[in-house]
């Protein structure tokens, strides 16, 4: 009974030549000062969806309670349009 469905956990996919990139990169930065650190331009990027697109979304409810406003969820059609946002 301690079992439920439930959705995977997303982790990214590492390589071992992902992590020892990583790894490599760490060693060479590590004696940096935050005075060098200073002098790196961080980027950033977001994406913002404007309808829900990609994503299952789940309600626990009862058998009989699928006409409850609480466990439903409105949809519109759409391409799944979605901004972009990088900022430097």
């Amino acid at each position: 009974m301690g079992s439920q469905s439930r959705r995977p956990t997303r982790v990214p996919l590492l390589t071992a030549l992902h992590i020892d990139s990583l790894l490599s990169w760490a060693r060479q930065h590590y004696h940096w000062t935050v005075d060098d650190w200073k002098h790196v331009t961080w980027t950033d990027e977001s994406r913002f969806q404007l309808y829900r697109t990609d994503a299952r979304v789940r309600v626990w409810r009862k058998h009989h309670q699928s006409i409850d406003p609480v466990c439903k969820q409105g949809t519109i059609q759409s391409g799944g349009a979605s901004v972009m946002v990088w900022e430097v």
